[in-house]
């Protein structure tokens, strides 16, 4: 699954043509060769560089259950943010 997610984040900073380089900086690594060692998985991120990495982009990431899974200890279908905001999935079925 990091391997899909590093996949996204390279293709977002292509796709809005900023450097290794300039993201490095706004993310507060030393140098371009830490998100080249991300993006062809040479280097193994933390869920915290995932997540700032994201949002450097202008993204953030969110966990939602996998479509069908009813996992024992959720009591509604709200995923959380990586910030800790809760938010309803598209899908899921409104509560009153």
């Amino acid at each position: 699954m990091t391997n899909n997610i590093l996949t996204s984040l390279r293709d977002i900073r292509k796709a809005n043509n900023i450097s290794q380089e300039s993201l490095a900086v706004s993310i507060g690594m030393n140098s371009q060769s830490g998100i080249s060692g991300l993006e062809r998985g040479i280097r193994s991120p933390t869920l915290a560089t995932l997540t700032i990495w994201a949002e450097a982009l202008g993204y953030e990431l969110v966990l939602r259950p996998k479509q069908g899974i009813q996992l024992p200890f959720r009591s509604s279908h709200t995923a959380k943010t990586l910030s800790g905001r809760s938010e309803t999935p598209d899908n899921a079925p409104c509560e009153a």
